[in-house]
């Protein structure tokens, strides 16, 4: 697993609540061969207006690995075991844009 990756799976929102189908996730920390942290990513048709909140963040270029459009929720970080999940690396394991990826790296860094 490597930062940047994104992946399909089933993981529980903040609230508790578990997503009927997997949902996309960026990977934005690998801190062991099991642990990663990841955020929710979100496609943006229909949810514009979400892009004015100051904890999401618009993918400048989403493809790879996202097929749509796409926004990450850089509120929504959390630690899981990739040994609990059932999960599908997204665009064959290909990572998002480096530019991308520092300015979400630089944000999550202001805000934890």
């Amino acid at each position: 697993m490597e930062v940047g990756q994104g992946i399909l799976t089933k993981i529980k929102f903040k609230n508790g609540v578990v997503p009927k189908n997997p949902r996309p996730y960026l990977v934005v920390n690998v801190k062991s061969q099991n642990l990663i942290e990841i955020i929710d990513v979100s496609s943006t048709e229909g949810k514009e207006h979400k892009l004015l909140f100051p904890t999401n963040y618009s993918l400048s270029t989403f493809n790879p690995p996202f097929k749509k459009n796409s926004f990450v929720k850089l509120d929504s970080i959390r630690t899981v075991q990739l040994s609990e999940l059932r999960y599908n690396l997204l665009h064959k394991g290909e990572c998002l844009n480096d530019y991308d990826l520092k300015m979400i790296q630089n944000k999550l860094n202001n805000i934890i």
